[in-house]
């Protein structure tokens, strides 16, 4: 008989739930534990990424009396390791008596030993780092805090100030990620300095041939072969065709194949990630009319034929182009632009990549022509909202624009002084979701930034992070 006293809903009288996790590559596991105060009929703990919001695991179980035990490796539910980041938890469980509410509870977990973040040079914890090259031949990766600071360096003195360093993703499946460094003879190499230690000359590497000086354009697209794998795209200088050179699963890349030719139209190209959400890099050109062009990637290793997403003179007035990542909270990637007069604009981004005939856009700054150096930085905040870099051109000092939440920026903070002679600024995925950025200024004035990946398409269409926008003198 009914004994007329309501049962109490679930709730946990005790957890223990690590907030920090080093799952070795799937070797070790991040182990959490809940007493509820009665039994449970089942249980499930969904985890997501919590810049995406993007589930990537859920842990189930029946009945429990007592204890409720979750187990989970750093692998998505393909039996992929996940990368390094910040995760969000959500256990759910069900009385097993049928009465009162169910149990919901959540919180966080700080992931690694998993897949290396992109441009996460200085260790395994996730947070991009910048990699500069000093006039005196220092390429140091200048450690992201991921709470807006930069704070401590891994430094390899002895390289030529003429080289190229491309920031670029795990070749060697070290779960580290490595640098691709040009050299001023025309031959690339693949470094590969292990998870938090110095890049010097001497650091192992394999050469990737020494054919490079021909091209204008070296950029990351993402993934365009379907292996998971960051591949690389080159433009010609003397042809403006385009080439895709995809990972061979060994380290190396393989040989060539042609994905475009006569590009010389375009003033910029930029290797600008997943833009269509259906896995795979894609491209984006602003040609010499000022309109904005996509290349859709494929798993082929090709490119679709273009698309449209603005008109001729949509670039006039335009001098800086920065793919800043979500600055609107929405979870698609945005554009910010720098005008002539010195005004930072923002373009919001949609998921669909349908181009609108016109472009709604918002002032969020001014009085950035003083700045010579903008830099997507992905989160240096640790908010998971994207923000800004940019150097004051007078003296060299750093400064970050923090995402407020509302589609603007926070008044600049100084982060760094001295960088008015770097040759060489890197932003990598400072905001934990496996995306980032590379800018690199060369001897030539060349700038050129590595992209990472991001999950929708602009309104109007750029990602999260951009590659190559072409030289200095094209802006």
């Amino acid at each position: 008989m009914p004994s007329g006293v309501q049962s109490s809903a679930v709730s946990v009288l005790d957890s223990d739930a690590a907030a920090a996790a080093d799952v070795r590559g799937g070797a070790a596991s991040w182990v959490a534990r809940w007493w509820p105060p009665k039994p449970t009929a089942s249980w499930s703990v969904t985890v997501r990424d919590k810049a995406t919001g993007k589930v990537v695991r859920t842990l189930a179980g029946g009945a429990a009396r007592g204890l409720v035990r979750a187990v989970w490796d750093g692998k998505d539910a393909s039996g992929r390791l996940v990368a390094n980041g910040t995760y969000t938890w959500t256990l759910t469980a069900k009385p097993a008596d049928g009465q009162g509410a169910e149990l919901n509870t959540s919180g966080t977990v700080r992931l690694s030993g998993g897949t290396a973040v992109r441009r996460d040079h200085g260790g395994n914890d996730g947070v991009g780092d910048l990699l500069s090259l000093s006039p005196s031949g220092a390429l140091a990766f200048r450690h992201g805090t991921g709470t807006g600071q930069l704070a401590g360096v891994t430094s390899g003195a002895g390289w030529p100030t003429s080289v190229v360093a491309v920031p670029f993703g795990d070749l060697n499946g070290d779960r580290c990620n490595d640098v691709l460094v040009r050299l001023a003879s025309g031959e690339l190499r693949a470094y590969r300095p292990g998870c938090g230690k110095a890049l010097t000359p001497g650091t192992a590497y394999t050469s990737l041939g020494k054919v490079w000086g021909q091209f204008n354009v070296l950029t990351s697209p993402g993934d365009m072969t379907g292996d998971g794998r960051p591949d690389l795209v080159a433009r010609q200088a003397s042809t403006g065709d385009m080439y895709l050179y995809a990972y061979n699963g060994a380290g190396e890349l393989k040989a060539r194949g042609r994905i475009g030719v006569k590009r010389t139209g375009y003033r910029a190209v930029f290797g600008a990630g997943d833009l269509n959400g259906d896995g795979y890099g894609d491209l984006l050109a602003v040609d010499q009319a000022n309109a904005l062009w996509r290349y859709d990637g494929t798993a082929t290793g090709t490119v679709k034929p273009r698309v449209a997403v603005f008109g001729q003179n949509w670039g006039v007035g335009r001098n800086t182009f920065v793919g800043v990542g979500d600055v609107t909270g929405d979870g698609r990637p945005d554009l910010l632009f720098r005008t002539t007069a010195g005004d930072l604009m923002r373009v919001s981004g949609r998921c669909n990549g349908v181009p609108r005939s016109t472009e709604p856009k918002t002032k969020i700054a001014s009085n950035f022509n003083r700045c010579n150096v903008l830099l997507s930085s992905g989160d240096m905040t640790g908010d998971g909202r994207s923000d800004l870099v940019a150097r004051v051109a007078a003296t060299g000092d750093l400064y970050l624009y923090a995402d407020n939440g509302t589609g603007g920026i926070r008044p600049g903070v100084k982060i760094g002084a001295g960088w008015k002679n770097l040759t060489v600024l890197a932003p990598g995925d400072l905001n934990g979701d496996k995306t980032g950025d590379t800018t690199t200024t060369g001897p030539a004035a060349d700038t050129r930034s590595a992209a990472g990946r991001g999950p929708a398409m602009l309104r109007g269409v750029l990602p999260r992070a951009v590659s190559s926008i072409g030289r200095a003198a094209d802006f």
